[in-house]
C-alpha cells in the first residue's frame, strides 16, 4: 500500500473538516469500552468502498454497519457481485489497487497489537522536547481564538467571492462529468470491437468520430469555464474599495490577536496547559515512533500543524474526541499510558529471563530439547561453537569440583539452548560474542559453587513510553501497519488451495516463512510450530511430509495446508472465502468439520463467505445477507432460516435446490443485480421483487429491528406496510431442513 502524499494545505483542510463537528454525539471512549464489554472484535461503521474502473467509479459497498464478536462464527451470503468478498477484503487490507474506502471506520479491538511501546532513545528524547516546546508556543494562540475564527471566516468568504458562483461551478462540473463518462464508454466500446469484421469496423469508425466530437465539446466547456472565471475574477479585483475594507478589517483583527497573545505570554502558561502539552507530545512520539525516520519526521510535523490549527481555533484539547480529530487524517492516535524502565542489553535480558532458569535446574529440561529435528539442525549449523561451549563449561565445573555425568549432560543441553538462541544471527562475530557472554555466566555460576546466579553483564536501562493505539483499519496508511494486522490477527483461506501455495517452495518452508515474519521467532522455533500446526490440521506424519511440494499433496490436503498457514500465527479472525468450492463433496464435509473443530479449540472468530446456504446452516451462528453492496438482513442463523423478513432472503432460500419438490420447476430470482456504477434510488432489490411497493422505488428503507438480534432493511416491516406472507416454498422450513440435512455435516 503506497503512502499518500499530502501537502500542508490538504492536512489543514482535513483537520478543519474533522474538527468542525460540534461536541455533541457519542463519547468515543465510552463507545470503545462498551464494545470491549460486549466482546466486539471488529466494528464496521458506515463503510463505503469504491473502485476506479476504466475511468468510472463503482460503488461496491454502500453504508455498511456490522459488528463481529470474539469467538463467533458469522456467514456473509449473497449472489455473485453482491459485495461479499469486497466487504471482508476491506477489513483485511486486501482491496485491489484501484479500490479504496471512501467513507467510514473499521475499528479493530485487540489488546495485543494495540499496546505500543517506544524506546526513549536520544533521538526520540530530542524530538519529544522539540514537539513539547512547539506545542507550548502554539498554546498562546488559544487566548485569541475568537479573532482567528473571524479572520478565517472573512478569508473564506473572500475566496468564495473570487471564485465562480457555486451553481455555475456545479453546472460546469456536471457537464464535464457527462462528457468524460461518454468518452470513457466510447473507449471501452472500441476495446471490444474487431476491426476485421466489416460491421464492427464501421462501428469502430463511427465511435472514433464520436470521441473526436466529444473531445471538442469537452475542450469548449473547459474554455468557457476558464473565460467565465477570468471575467468573474476581473470584476472582483475591480471593486478596490471592498477589497481594501477587507484588508483593513483583517489588519485590525490580526493586531487585536497579537495584543492578546503578547499579554498572555507575559503571564505564562498555566500548569494544566503545560501538562496537557507534555501528554500530547508523548502521544505524538508514541504514534510516529514506529515509522522510519523520513515518515516519522513528516508525520510529526503534520501533527504539529494540526495541533497549531486546533489551538488557534480554540478547540478543547483536554477532550479525547478533539485529540482524535487531529490524529485521524494523519496516523493512528496512540493514547499515553505511562513510562516504564526496560533493559536494552539483549544478552543480559535473555540470561536473566530464560537462561538462568535452565542453569539452576538439577537436570536441564526444555521443550525445544525434545525436538530431535531442530536439535540436529542447530548442531549441524555451528558444530565448532557447540564443542567450544561444552569444553569450557566442563572445564569450569571441573575447576569447581562439580563435574560429574549429570553436569556434563546438562552442559551439552545448555550448549544446545545457546545454539538455538543464536541460530538466526547473521554475523558470526555477533553469534560468538553472544554465546561467550552466556558461557561466562555459566562459568561464574560454577565458580561460585552454584550459589551466585547474578548476571554480571553491564546493564543498559532505558525508559519506554507505553501507549494504547486506537486502530481504525480504514485509516491505515503504512504497509507495515497492515503487516501487524493481516496474517497476524486477520487471516484468510481462499477458494483454490493450489493458487494459494507457491509451487516451487516446500510446504514446510511456506508455513515457516509466515511464522517467522509475524511471530518474531527463530527458524528452529518456527519449524517446531509449523510441525505442530500441520499435525493439528490433520496432516499424517508431518515430519516426513514437511519437505514435500504442493503438487505432492491431494486437493483436500492442500486446503488443510492453506488452513495451517492461516492459523500458524494464531489469528483472532479467520476469513473463509468459499473454502470448499474447489473440492469434491466428501472432502468439503471434512474441511468444514476441521474448521469448526479448530475454531472451537483455538477460540478464533470465523467469517464465512459463501453463496451456499446449506453450508451456512451447518457452520454459522449469525448470518449477514448482502445485496447491492449493502447488508439487507442480519440475524442469527435461526432468524434467517426460520423467520426471514427481507424479500431477497426469501428468494435466496426459495432457490435452494435441496428444497425443490420432485417434478416441480426450480425457483430462480428474476432479473439481474443492479449496476453499481449508477446511483441506486430506493430499495436495490425492488426491480426484482414481487413484493415491491411504490415507496421502494423512491426511498431507501432503513435497517429496521425485528428483535434484539435480528434486523432487516425493508419497508415491509413498517407498521403502515400491508401484511404479506412469505413464499410457500420456505414455509415450515425447519422441518424441511431437518429432513434434508439430518445425515450431513
Amino acid at each position: 500500500m503506497a503512502t499518500e502524499k499530502k501537502t500542508k494545505k490538504v492536512v489543514e483542510e482535513e483537520v478543519l473538516a474533522n474538527a468542525a463537528p460540534a461536541e455533541e454525539g457519542v463519547d468515543e471512549s465510552a463507545e470503545r469500552e462498551e464494545a470491549k464489554k460486549r466482546k466486539v472484535l471488529l466494528k464496521l461503521k458506515h463503510i463505503d468502498v469504491k473502485f476506479n474502473v476504466r475511468g468510472r467509479t463503482l460503488n461496491a459497498i454502500r453504508d455498511v454497519n456490522l459488528e463481529i464478536f470474539d469467538g463467533e462464527s458469522i456467514a456473509i451470503v449473497g449472489e455473485s457481485g453482491s459485495g461479499k468478498s469486497v466487504l471482508t477484503k476491506t477489513f483485511a487490507g486486501m482491496l485491489d489497487s484501484n479500490g479504496y474506502i471512501s467513507h467510514g471506520n473499521v475499528y479493530f479491538y485487540d489488546d495485543e497489537i494495540s499496546k505500543t511501546d517506544v524506546l526513549l532513545t536520544g533521538r526520540n528524547l530530542r524530538w519529544r522536547k522539540r514537539i513539547f516546546e512547539r506545542l507550548n508556543e502554539y498554546s498562546y494562540g488559544e487566548v485569541a481564538a475568537e479573532e482567528f475564527l473571524q479572520i478565517e471566516k472573512i478569508t473564506a468568504q473572500e475566496k468564495k467571492d473570487s471564485d465562480l458562483p457555486a451553481e455555475l461551478y456545479e453546472d460546469f462540473e456536471e457537464r464535464l462529468k457527462h462528457l468524460n463518462d461518454d468518452i470513457t464508454d466510447a473507449f471501452n466500446l472500441i476495446g471490444t470491437l474487431n476491426k476485421k469484421d466489416p460491421e464492427e469496423k464501421k462501428t469502430f469508425e463511427e465511435t472514433h468520430l464520436k470521441i473526436i466530437e466529444l473531445r471538442k465539446q469537452r475542450k469548449a466547456v473547459t474554455q468557457e469555464r476558464k473565460e467565465k472565471h477570468k471575467a468573474h475574477l476581473a470584476a472582483f479585483k475591480a471593486d478596490v474599495a471592498a477589497r481594501q475594507a477587507v484588508k483593513d478589517q483583517l489588519a485590525a483583527l490580526n493586531a487585536a490577536r497579537d495584543e492578546k497573545i503578547a499579554a498572555y505570554k507575559a503571564k505564562g502558561l498555566p500548569e494544566e496547559i503545560v501538562k496537557r502539552n507534555q501528554k500530547i507530545a508523548d502521544e505524538i512520539i508514541l504514534s510516529v515512533g514506529r515509522y522510519p525516520l523520513r515518515l516519522m519526521v513528516r508525520y510529526a510535523f503534520e501533527l504539529m500543524r494540526g495541533y497549531h490549527l486546533a489551538m488557534n481555533r480554540g478547540k478543547d484539547l483536554f477532550t479525547e474526541k478533539q485529540n482524535n480529530r487531529v490524529f485521524e487524517p494523519i496516523v493512528f492516535r496512540v493514547e499515553y499510558r505511562g513510562v516504564t524502565p526496560t533493559e536494552t542489553n539483549a544478552c543480559k535480558k535473555w540470561i536473566e529471563e530464560e537462561f538462568v532458569t535452565n542453569v539452576t535446574q538439577e537436570v536441564v529440561e526444555h521443550e525445544l530439547l525434545s525436538n530431535d529435528t531442530l536439535l540436529e539442525q542447530a548442531r549441524a549449523l555451528r558444530p565448532h561453537l557447540r564443542k567450544h561451549l561444552i569444553k569450557k563449561a566442563n572445564a569450569a565445573a571441573a575447576n569447581a569440583g562439580l563435574l560429574n555425568e549429570t553436569v556434563q549432560a546438562n552442559n551439552e543441553k545448555l550448549a544446545d539452548l545457546i545454539l538455538m538462541r543464536v541460530a538466526d544471527f547473521n554475523s558470526s562475530i555477533v553469534t560468538w560474542n553472544f554465546a561467550n557472554k552466556a558461557l561466562k555466566f555459566l562459568c561464574d555460576f560454577y565458580a561460585s559453587g552454584k550459589k551466585d546466579v547474578e548476571c554480571k553483564l553491564k546493564s543498559k536501562p532505558m525508559d519506554v513510553l507505553n501507549g494504547y493505539a486506537h486502530i481504525d483499519c480504514a485509516k491505515v496508511r503504512y504497509t507495515k501497519d497492515w503487516q501487524q494486522i493481516r496474517g497476524r490477527r486477520i487471516a484468510t483461506v481462499f477458494q483454490d488451495p493450489m493458487t494459494s501455495l507457491n509451487p516451487i517452495l516446500t510446504i514446510g518452508k511456506q508455513i515457516m516463512i509466515v511464522i517467522q515474519k509475524h511471530q518474531n521467532c527463530t527458524a528452529f522455533e518456527a519449524k517446531r510450530r509449523a510441525l505442530a500446526i500441520m499435525e493439528k490440521v490433520g496432516i499424517p506424519d508431518p515430519a516426513k511430509r514437511f519437505d514435500d511440494y504442493p503438487f505432492q499433496y491431494s486437493g483436500g490436503m492442500r486446503q488443510r495446508i492453506v488452513i495451517a498457514i492461516a492459523l500458524s500465527c494464531q489469528p483472532k479472525i479467520l476469513i473463509c472465502d468459499e473454502p470448499t468450492t474447489a473440492l469434491d463433496v466428501t472432502i468439503q464435509a471434512q474441511i468444514i468439520r476441521l474448521i469448526k473443530k479448530l475454531s472451537k479449540d483455538l477460540g478464533f472468530t470465523t467469517v464465512y463467505i459463501t453463496h451456499d446456504l446449506g453450508v451456512v446452516a451447518n457452520v454459522a451462528e449469525r448470518v449477514a445477507v448482502l445485496y447491492g453492496g449493502q447488508i439487507v438482513e442480519l440475524g442469527t442463523v435461526e432468524d434467517i432460516f426460520y423467520d426471514p423478513r427481507h424479500p431477497y432472503t426469501w428468494a435466496l432460500l426459495s432457490s435452494l435446490p435441496q428444497l425443490a419438490q420432485r417434478g416441480s420447476e426450480l425457483f430462480s430470482i428474476a432479473g439481474t443485480p443492479p449496476s453499481l456504477y449508477n446511483k441506486i434510488v430506493g430499495d436495490a432489490f425492488a426491480p426484482r421483487s414481487h413484493y415491491a411497493m411504490a415507496i421502494d422505488f423512491v426511498k431507501e428503507p432503513p435497517m429496521m429491528e425485528v428483535n434484539s438480534h435480528h434486523w432487516a432493511k425493508t419497508w415491509l416491516l413498517d407498521p403502515r406496510a400491508p401484511k404479506v406472507e412469505k413464499p410457500k416454498a420456505i414455509q415450515d422450513l425447519h422441518e424441511k431442513m431437518v429432513k434434508v440435512y439430518k445425515d450431513k455435516i
